[in-house]
């Protein structure tokens, strides 16, 4: 507080305050505070009391008494004190020269000589006293200090002599103090202290080297691995679509010899078909005869090579599956034996055919075994020259393993040639090699089926002349691995149907198929217009035929027309044969009508899915015409006895029966909406069609088919079943009861209750 302000003759500004007096400088601004310790009477001023005299004297009136002194006289302490440091405290701990901290010394030269130190990360908590040299009033010495890269500016600490850092981070910082001396002259040049504080041990440049090192070898090992990855997704890919690529080559060859076997059995039912019904014809000039079996060998030759073709093609994709099923393997064998014994009469071969049991009872794949033997045999006439020999022996042995030997005494196989016959595509080196036709497959395919049945095949020669091949077929029960316990008509037809065949045509030959009192119509379905014409001449004698020319013609002229058979192809345009039997089967108004599939898909999966999708027969091309007929005539005899069955259920009025099918659905609604209109004497058929939701004519043509009953025929006989009902109660009369069930006309009843129950109302009501 500022008690006077007076200046002396030399411009310095002088004010007394209640800490002393104050000069101010007029030359520098320089202050200097002057207090009792200075020789004045007190530091306490009164309000207002100076003078300046004339001899230039200046007095200042304080509580305890006068001051006064020439300014001129006072002289300004000019030193400038040095500044050292006296005592150091870390962690509120004293450290002094000399003192141990852990294995070093803190200070190994006295503190106030220390121009830096050295702390830990955890050494953060400073305390450092300092002190003017300045002895001349030391209590009036001032302080200001500044930690460089702590604090921004100075900071002024007055008479403290003592600074304290907390928390300080690691790193290096400088401690400045610098004071006054006792005129308050600051000191030009600070004393210095480098404090550095070392980062903890994760925080050092070796660990940051170490953080880079890793961070270098993490984006390297991400690099590594995601190229790896990248590789791994790029060889994947190409896996896939190197499979992708082989599944559409498996698919297109597939699609290509299923086509193939398509195109080539259609001309083959062309020929076989029309070839077996002249062969059939009791009149046939002998060389007409001869000459026609003659065809038919071959087609069947041509047929059986369609098959192998399949066969080979499901065999390289490793699909083809055994048919496994009993037979007796001798007589089996026999008879392809006798396929070639006319080559062998005409080339003069002593063809001989021997087996050490008269029956051997053997399960195998018949069409497989068939492809074995037909293809070594032919083998075997392909290499021996005429008037030569061949032999074909069955062996069963004492493990009831099978060995069939084909030898001959053609030419021999070289030795460097035996292990290599089997190889697909492979043909010998002999001279007469070139001349002599084939693929190089046929062995190789052999080999193949031969190990489907868990056998095995070699070939023996002395490499001069003659060859033998031994085929080992295991027991029974170690047939093969790729087994289907499912019998496939389709590779089997020449052994069994021609069977069947011939049995049917010897029955043919003294009877006709008996006729149906309605000429029954046949639907049939083929793209192919030849195929279609021909199966219409087959069945036009016997049914009325009607044709469409694809699937979905066919489906729309099956609901139209309501045949009692339908016969369609397989493979057509717009609709396959699969989808249209879908189709059909799965509709109320066709659900009924018994499907035949004339295919030339053999395989086995699409004649499961032929009847999986309601097929009643799958009959592979090419097919015989007497075959077919027996089958759609046995189809409508089936219909005719279910026809019998419904009826039979409409004439017991049993309307109560367990629904099992899209029939006995139709029916029981019919007899629902019936019943429900038994009194109502106006009740039609075309009002019950409409009920039922049905057209007039596809409702005739669908109870027709169930029942063989018209709509008036099944009212009619709905209320006739009614009036035995009321008549058995015993509270009717004939003639109520006839009122009752819907009849406005006593004679008619009666007349039509003497026709249906054999006896008259009134004796039946006794």
């Amino acid at each position: 507080y500022i008690h006077a302000v007076i200046p002396d003759n030399k411009g310095n500004i002088w004010a007394s305050t209640n800490k002393g007096i104050i000069r101010i400088s007029g030359r520098d601004k320089s202050i200097a505070v002057f207090d009792k310790r200075d020789g004045i009477q007190s530091d306490m001023f009164s309000e207002n009391a100076s003078y300046t005299s004339l001899q230039n004297q200046l007095f200042f009136g304080g509580v305890e008494g006068l001051t006064y002194f020439n300014p001129d006289s006072i002289t300004i302490n000019r030193f400038s004190p040095p500044v050292y440091f006296t005592n150091l405290r870390i962690n509120n701990k004293p450290f002094e020269f000399g003192q141990q901290k852990g294995d070093s010394l803190l200070l190994d030269r006295p503190f106030y000589e220390t121009q830096n130190i050295t702390l830990t990360h955890k050494e953060n908590i400073i305390a450092i006293e300092f002190a003017a040299l300045d002895f001349r009033a030391p209590d009036k010495n001032e302080y200001m200090y500044i930690l460089e890269g702590f604090n921004e500016d100075w900071v002024y600490a007055g008479n403290n002599r003592l600074v304290s850092f907390t928390n300080l981070s690691p790193g290096t910082y400088s401690l400045k103090v610098k004071a006054t001396n006792s005129d308050k002259i600051w000191g030009e040049a600070p004393h210095e202290l480098k404090i550095k504080i070392l980062p903890p041990p994760w925080k050092t440049w070796w660990a940051y080297s170490i953080y880079i090192a890793l961070f270098i070898f993490l984006l390297w090992l991400t690099r590594y691995f995601g190229l790896k990855q990248a590789g791994l997704r790029n060889q994947l890919a190409l896996t896939r679509l190197a499979r992708q690529q082989e599944n559409e080559l498996a698919d297109f060859k597939e699609r290509l010899f299923t086509n193939i076997s398509h195109e080539f059995r259609t001309p083959l039912t062309l020929i076989l078909g029309p070839v077996d019904d002249l062969l059939q014809r009791k009149k046939t000039d002998t060389f007409v005869e001869k000459s026609l079996r003659l065809v038919q060998k071959q087609s069947k030759r041509m047929l059986r090579m369609v098959n192998q073709l399949l066969d080979y093609q499901k065999a390289e994709a490793g699909s083809l599956r055994l048919a496994v099923q009993p037979g007796e393997i001798i007589s089996f064998c026999r008879e392809i034996f006798n396929g070639f014994v006319d080559e062998a009469d005409r080339r003069k071969i002593n063809y001989t055919f021997t087996a050490n049991e008269k029956y051997f009872s053997y399960s195998f794949d018949h069409n497989k075994l068939e492809i074995i033997l037909f293809n070594v045999i032919a083998n075997a006439f392909k290499f021996t020259p005429n008037e030569e020999s061949i032999n074909v022996s069955i062996l069963k042995n004492s493990d009831g393993s099978c060995e069939i030997i084909i030898k001959d005494t053609g030419r021999g196989i070289p030795a460097n040639e035996l292990d290599r016959i089997f190889d697909r595509f492979y043909r010998g080196k002999g001279s007469d090699a070139a001349t002599i036709s084939g693929t190089g497959i046929g062995l190789s395919f052999v080999k193949e089926l031969t190990q489907l049945h868990g056998g095995t095949i070699i070939a023996e020669s002395d490499g001069i002349k003659g060859s033998a091949f031994k085929i080992v077929l295991p027991p029974a029960e170690n047939t093969g691995t790729n087994i289907n316990n499912v019998f496939d008509p389709a590779n089997n037809v020449d052994q069994n149907d021609e069977q069947i065949i011939k049995s049917v045509t010897m029955q043919m030959e003294n009877e006709q198929l008996p006729q149906e009192p309605e000429q029954s119509i046949i639907l049939v379905v083929e793209d192919d217009t030849d195929i279609q014409q021909y199966v219409s001449d087959i069945l036009s004698p016997s049914f009325k035929v009607i044709t469409a020319s694809n699937g979905k013609e066919g489906i729309e002229k099956a609901l139209e027309i309501i045949p009692d058979v339908i016969v369609s192809d397989i493979m057509m345009p717009e609709v396959d044969g699969i989808e249209l039997c879908r189709t059909l089967k799965s509709h109320k108004d066709t659900s009924h009508i018994p499907i035949i599939l004339l295919t030339a898909l053999t395989d086995m999966s699409h004649h499961v899915q032929g009847i999986r999708e309601g097929a009643d027969v799958y009959l592979p091309k090419p097919f015989n015409s007497q075959l077919l007929l027996v089958h759609i005539h046995n189809l409508i005899t089936s219909r005719n006895k279910l026809k019998e069955l419904y009826a039979k259920k409409v004439f017991l009025g049993s309307g109560n029966f367990e629904i099992q099918s899209f029939e006995e659905e139709f029916l029981f609604k019919v007899m629902k909406i019936v019943e429900d209109n038994i009194p109502n004497t106006n009740f039609s058929s075309d009002e019950l069609a409409g009920l039922m939701y049905m057209s007039r004519s596809t409702f005739y043509r669908k109870l027709k088919a169930v029942t063989g009953m018209s709509g008036n025929e099944f009212i009619r006989t709905a209320r006739l079943n009614f009036a035995v009902k009321l008549l058995e109660s015993g509270k009717y009369s004939v003639t109520d009861a006839a009122y009752e069930s819907g009849f406005n006309d006593i004679k008619y009843f009666r007349k039509r209750f003497q026709d249906q129950f054999g006896v008259s109302p009134s004796d039946y009501k006794k």
